[in-house]
């Protein structure tokens, strides 16, 4: 299969199992990072798909890993700026604005 055909089914099965994570249901939420990884070991990350993978990471309070994610998104895209901040609230644990 072309990769690009690969890239493009990856990435509508992680948009998928990302719509059917929730914080008490995890297991379609690492589903959906693992997608998301793959798509960026293939060589397609922009900035909005490490982005997802950062929220959906905090979705099920993973914080670590999310920033670790947000960290990588500075480190290869130096023009975009990542500002993280405590949502103050149970349902949105931070706010990521990205400019």
């Amino acid at each position: 299969m072309p990769k690009q055909s690969t890239m493009s089914i990856t990435q509508d099965l992680a948009e998928i199992y990302a719509l059917m994570g929730r914080p008490d249901n995890v297991e379609y939420t690492l589903k959906a990072v693992a997608c998301f990884n793959e798509l960026i070991e293939m060589g397609f990350s922009p900035s909005t798909i490490m982005l997802n993978v950062a929220v959906l990471y905090q979705n099920i309070n993973y914080f670590a890993e999310a920033e670790e994610m947000l960290d990588r998104v500075e480190e290869k895209y130096p023009d975009v700026e990542v500002e993280v901040n405590d949502g103050g609230q149970p349902i949105y644990y931070y706010v990521v604005s990205v400019e």
